[in-house]
Order: C-alpha cells, then sequence, then structure tokens
C-alpha cells in the first residue's frame, strides 16, 4: 500500500492491497495519505495515475463537478464532508463511471475510523456492475413474463362470452338439432382456444427466456373473420346491435 511517509508500515498494508476494492485513506482534511493495489491498478487501467495515484492531493476537492452541475458528484462531496466533519460515521453511495467499453457501476463507501489524537477516512470503491446488470437482467425477465401475463389474461376472458352465449342458446334451443350442433361447435372452437393459451401460460420457463415461441402457419382469412364475429356476437347482441359481414 502506497503512503506519504507519515504513516507506519504496518501488517494491514499487505492486507488491504489483496482486496478488490479500491481503497484510499484520507486525513481529516481530505488530503489521501495512502491508496491500495486495486486503486492504482484502476488509476493506470484508466489514465487517473496523475502524480503518485493522487496522493498528497485533497480527495474532496478532486470529487468536485469540473464542468456543469454533477448530481452524482454534489452528493459524493456532501457525504464526504459530512464524514469528514463527524456528522455521520458512514456514508455510501452507488453511482455510474461508464467507460467506453461499456457501462460501470460502482458503490463508494466512506467511513470515519478514529485513533488516539487523530481521525482517518476510510474511501473504499466496489465495482457492482455485474450485480446492476444481473438485476436488470431480472428487471427484464419480470417486465416480459408480466406483459405475456397481461396479455394471457386478456386473451383468456375472450372466449367465455361465446361459451356463455352458446349456454344460453342452448337453454333456450328446446333441443333443436341444428341449434345444439351448431353451439357444440362454437364450444369446442373456444374451449380449444384456451387450452392452447392455458399449454403457454404452463410453460413459464419460455418466458423468462424470452423464447415464447410463434407457430406461424397459413390460414383462411375467412375463418379468422368468422372466428372474430363469433366471440363478438355476445356483445353484439347485448347492445342490441346488427352485424353485417360479406366476404367474397
Amino acid at each position: 500500500m502506497d503512503h506519504n511517509g507519515s504513516e507506519p508500515v504496518t501488517l494491514l498494508h499487505p492486507c488491504v492491497d489483496a482486496l478488490s476494492s479500491h481503497i484510499a485513506v484520507l486525513d481529516e482534511d481530505g488530503v489521501i495519505l495512502a491508496v491500495n493495489e486495486a486503486w492504482r491498478r484502476f488509476a493506470d487501467d484508466n489514465q487517473f495515475a496523475g502524480v503518485n495515484y493522487g496522493i498528497g492531493s485533497n480527495y474532496v476537492d478532486a470529487c468536485q463537478p469540473t464542468s456543469g452541475e454533477s448530481t452524482d458528484c454534489l452528493a459524493a462531496v456532501a457525504g464526504l464532508r459530512d464524514v469528514l466533519h463527524g456528522r455521520r460515521a458512514q456514508f455510501q453511495m452507488e453511482y455510474p463511471c461508464h467507460a467506453l467499453a461499456g457501462n460501470r457501476w460502482f458503490v463508494l463507501r466512506v467511513t470515519r475510523v478514529t485513533a488516539p489524537g487523530q481521525a482517518r477516512l476510510v474511501v473504499a470503491h466496489e465495482n457492482v456492475t455485474e450485480r446492476r446488470e444481473a438485476e436488470e437482467a431480472l428487471r427484464a425477465d419480470s417486465r416480459r413474463k408480466d406483459e405475456f401475463l397481461a396479455l394471457l389474461a386478456h386473451e383468456l376472458r375472450n372466449p367465455l362470452a361465446p361459451i356463455r352465449h352458446v349456454l344460453q342458446i342452448m337453454r333456450l334451443s328446446g333441443g333443436h338439432g341444428q341449434l345444439l350442433h351448431s353451439a357444440f361447435e362454437i364450444m369446442e372452437r373456444q374451449i380449444g382456444h384456451m387450452v392452447r393459451m392455458v399449454d403457454d401460460l404452463l410453460d413459464v420457463s419460455r418466458i423468462s427466456r424470452g423464447r415464447i415461441e410463434l407457430q406461424v402457419e397459413e390460414i383462411e382469412l375467412a375463418s379468422v373473420i368468422h372466428q372474430a364475429v363469433e366471440a363478438a356476437t355476445p356483445h353484439i347482441a347485448n347492445m342490441n346491435h346488427k352485424l353485417t359481414v360479406t366476404l367474397p
């Protein structure tokens, strides 16, 4: 762990160097006293090394926004100052630090450590990009599932009206053979449609993977129109409307 000579080198330093977090130790004025290996490595990889990896410079000043107003920078500076002045023992925030290679996210943790006659601040930056990406993937899966279930719930309701209408026809038909035959055909089609949708609902794993498969096949347009009219007939009858369909 690099230091400016005022801090004793102890066995703690190689332990801190072994951590994955980018760590710096500040004095009570916010001046960087020491940094660990992960801090140096990140600085080298991102051309932030500067003079001696910032040791001897004021970290709070370095966090100030350079142009315009940065909400993340302002929040970080405010949190650092709160810990520096003893208004809080610890501060933590998550922030983006994107690069040309891709988006990155970090968690900043600032902790005040008090020793006899002095106080130090430990600043640690931990890369949480993998966690953020995993969370976003879960949110995307959840959105796809919600969208699919909402669509399925709507589609499951559609066959119920024709089936209910058919039951009324059967009850009023007085056993008329042709009416019953037509009613049975409608119920068979609508129940088959519901069975297919329930099969889709049961296959939740495909929804989670975003691999809902569409079965593409040629169908007669007249058949589609007939099914649409069949589904809408109960609503048309309830409103005392009349629908006329002319097919070529």
